[in-house]
């Protein structure tokens, strides 16, 4: 009976260290699982920072963008509202000029209409060359 016992308790030893084995293998395999889900979320975190930090500079550049735009559209604005400034004067000198030369018989309707187109032809004019003096620029730089 006594090394029934014996054996009996060194089953129930036995069982009890297999359990407590099978218990620390299940725990390890759970902080594993544990281990690579929190890796998983902090990746998936920094992946959601990056994207954040994406779209931010992503809206930053639209709205250095849209101020440029706005800039642009300034500068053309005033760009023509200098152009009809220097096209009112013209004309009203080219009309003053043709009235005090012809004894004030001319018709101002056609005078102001030759004076803006005799305007826009050396306005043409002045592009042209402006281009032609670019082309000459570049053409320069590029051979050299």
């Amino acid at each position: 009976m006594n090394t029934e016992f014996k054996f009996e308790s060194q089953m129930n030893f036995v069982r009890e260290r297999n359990k407590i084995k099978y218990e620390n293998k299940i725990m390890a395999e759970e902080d594993l699982y544990s281990q690579n889900i929190r890796k998983l979320f902090i990746y998936q975190q920094e992946l959601e920072l990056e994207r954040k930090k994406q779209q931010l500079k992503r809206m930053k550049d639209m709205e250095e963008e849209e101020v440029l735009r706005k800039l642009e559209q300034i500068i053309i604005q005033e760009q023509l509202e200098n152009e009809q400034k220097e096209l009112e004067d013209f004309v009203e000198n080219y009309i003053i000029n043709k009235l005090n030369r012809s004894n004030f018989d001319l018709n101002i309707d056609r005078l102001r209409s030759e004076a803006e187109q005799l305007f826009y032809d050396r306005l043409l004019k002045q592009n042209q060359d402006e281009e032609y003096d670019r082309t000459v620029m570049n053409d320069t730089n590029k051979y050299r």
